[in-house]
């Protein structure tokens, strides 16, 4: 059960992280539209 959790927190900054830099390329990639 604790590695389960452990796998989950890790598979969730994962996810995190790649839609952090595919945002922040995104942002550099288009001027801001606000």
């Amino acid at each position: 059960m604790k590695r389960r959790n452990f796998l989950q927190k890790g598979a969730l900054a994962g996810a995190a992280a790649i839609v952090g830099s595919t945002t922040e390329v995104a942002a550099q990639n288009t001027p801001p539209a606000l």
